[in-house]
This record gives C-alpha cells, sequence and structure tokens, in this order.
C-alpha cells in the first residue's frame, strides 16, 4: 500500500487530472483552489477539515486567478470544488437527504453539499509549514512556472479584507440589484458577504 506522505501528495499536486483545450491550454482551478486552501489553512482561517463554500474561499479564489490565469478561462470556483474528487484526496460530504452527484454551480453545490474535506493525512500535513511551504512550490512550478510573482506577496493581500474596504470607500450599498445580476457568480458572494459585515 503506497504511504500517503509528502511525496505522495507532492505527485497528486503534479499530476492534478485537469481539461486541456488546444486554444486555452490547460485549465488552472484546480491548483488555484489548492493555492487558496493552503493560505486559509496557513492563516488559521481553515481549522478543521471542513471546506466550505465560503465568501473567504471565493475572494481568495478569485485573488490568485487574477494574479496567476493569463488564459481565457472563465474563474469559476464550483468547477473545481467538485471535479477535485476525481484526484482521489478531495472529497465531498452530501447534506443529509441527498447523494452524491455532479452540481457545477455554487448555488447547487452548497443545496447538495455541506462541506468538502482532504485526505486525513493531506489535512495533517499542510498544518505544518515546511510541508505546506513544499506543497505550495509544487503547484507554482508545476502550473504556473512563468508567474512572475512572490507567494509571501500574496499572502499578505487579504482578499476578503480588501472587498470590505473598497465598499466602505465607496460609500457602501452601491449595488443594485441590476448590477449583481451582472456580475459573475462568485463575485455577487463575495459581495453580498462583505456587504453584510461591513453592516454589522
Amino acid at each position: 500500500m503506497t504511504a500517503k506522505d509528502l511525496g505522495y501528495y507532492c505527485k497528486k499536486f503534479e499530476k492534478l487530472s485537469v481539461n486541456r483545450q488546444k486554444d486555452r491550454g490547460e485549465a488552472p482551478h484546480k491548483p488555484i483552489l489548492l493555492l487558496t486552501i493552503l493560505e486559509l489553512i496557513a492563516q488559521h482561517k481553515i481549522e478543521r477539515n471542513q471546506i466550505e463554500l465560503s465568501p473567504e474561499l471565493i475572494a481568495t479564489f478569485l485573488k490568485y486567478w487574477g494574479h496567476l490565469v493569463t488564459t481565457e478561462h472563465q474563474s469559476t470556483i464550483a468547477l473545481p470544488f467538485y471535479h477535485l474528487t476525481g484526484d482521489r484526496f478531495w472529497h465531498l460530504q452530501p447534506n443529509p437527504g441527498y447523494e452524491q452527484i455532479k452540481v457545477t454551480s455554487i448555488k447547487a453545490l452548497r443545496q447538495v453539499y455541506a462541506y468538502a474535506y482532504l485526505d486525513a493525512e493531506l489535512f495533517s500535513l499542510i498544518q505544518q509549514s515546511p510541508a505546506r511551504e513544499v506543497l505550495v512550490q509544487q503547484l507554482f512550478q508545476r502550473w504556473f512556472p512563468s508567474a512572475n510573482i512572490q507567494f509571501e506577496n500574496l499572502y499578505s493581500v487579504d482578499a476578503f479584507e480588501s472587498q470590505q474596504l473598497r465598499l466602505f470607500d465607496s460609500g457602501g450599498s452601491v449595488y443594485s440589484l441590476e448590477q449583481l445580476k451582472l456580475e459573475s457568480e462568485e463575485q455577487t458572494v463575495v459581495r453580498s458577504a462583505s456587504f453584510r459585515t461591513g453592516i454589522i
């Protein structure tokens, strides 16, 4: 039986099953989601092996997407959140009364699944800074080798807090229902949650 150690997960992160298209290249969604989770764990914003589609998760995903992705892929977190199950270290916990089915929208994912969780071995490993840094470097070297940015610099940007500050700077509730309909599903979730936090 293969030991699920750091070397095992380095190979897993290197050989993620991603969609490949001639005109767009390799889909970056899965490595972006993993970088997002590694950051939130490092910052103690994910403390249990229960990863929910929270506004913080979505905002951080969009932050990495904006800094690292140069292709024409669409920045939807729902796709990797579901499809990462195919890599066999990411799992979904259905809500009571639901079975494991394929869904590819944030609304449907939240309805069907309570949260995602990692292999217990992987979650334990990434509580340790050295192992986490190795996995981060693996993701960068394999999936974003030409990225001209320091990972530490991205760590210093709190994407969700930045969204709240933009709301305050612009006077708070500046997004009409019509404007929100024009936003991506992810942006709507983040902005709505930021506004709720800002007015409490």
